[in-house]
């Protein structure tokens, strides 16, 4: 008879981690499928600024109002996000 234990604190995290970042990814993918059906992908002509202003200092005022500008804007921090979530994740899994 084979003993089975439940995994570790860190595997386990590992696990949720990777379960968040699969339906972060899901999400970003559904975002950016919006950006695209809306035509707001060319809101912003320039990256990774946005009207030559560095992304995450752009000011909320400028894009949270303006439809095309929010669902560009709002995806590339949102894509942001997801990136520096994955690297936490690659920290974790080494």
């Amino acid at each position: 008879m084979t003993n089975t234990s439940a995994p570790s604190g860190s595997l386990r995290m590992l696990n949720i981690m990777s379960i968040v970042l699969c339906v972060l990814t899901f999400g970003l993918i559904v975002w950016g499928a919006h950006v695209n059906t809306t035509r707001s992908g060319m809101a912003f002509p320039d990256w990774p600024t946005s009207n030559l202003v560095p992304m995450v200092t752009y000011q909320p005022s400028e894009w949270l109002w303006a439809k095309d500008k929010f669902w560009e804007h709002g995806h590339r921090l949102f894509a942001s996000f997801v990136g520096l979530f994955t690297t936490a994740l690659l920290v974790v899994a080494v």
